[in-house]
């Protein structure tokens, strides 16, 4: 649920095999701020879903208005998109390992970043989102 007003997106239910529910846990029931700049690419593209006549009851949805299955954003739109930079091996969970990592790099804090991907510890991030990037090491002069 997004209020493009607000900035923020609200995480109140997923789609989990053909099927809109509560997320796994209480943790998972969390509000995102978005950036200016994706509020407005969401709002042109709410302008453009109102020209083709459907309601916007998605954000991404089929011609017909339905959840787009996962299978099929993948074959069209995931799998094509990461072959053409050289990623083929990249799928949809991919981005959010990199969110969380990206998240780290810009100075997000442990907590901040576990509270956004809506895990329950601090603990289970560090250990399976956030991979350390070669450039990130410390420069060892002066530590020792």
């Amino acid at each position: 649920d997004i209020d493009l007003d607000a900035r923020v997106l609200r995480v109140k239910r997923g789609y989990y095999k053909g099927e809109l529910s509560t997320p796994k846990s209480r943790y998972g029931v969390r509000s995102i701020p978005i950036a200016e700049a994706l509020v407005r690419e969401l709002q042109r593209h709410h302008e453009a879903s109102r020209t083709q006549g459907g309601p916007w009851q998605y954000v991404f949805a089929t011609q017909v208005g339905t959840i787009p299955l996962p299978a099929n954003l993948s074959v069209r739109v995931m799998k094509p998109a990461a072959r053409a930079i050289g990623a083929p091996w990249a799928s949809f969970h991919t981005l959010r390992h990199t969110f969380a990592s990206s998240l780290f790099r810009r100075g997000c804090n442990l907590k901040q970043v576990q509270t956004v991907l809506g895990h329950h510890s601090p603990a289970f991030t560090l250990d399976r989102y956030v991979h350390l990037i070669p450039e990130d090491l410390p420069d060892v002069e002066g530590l020792y």
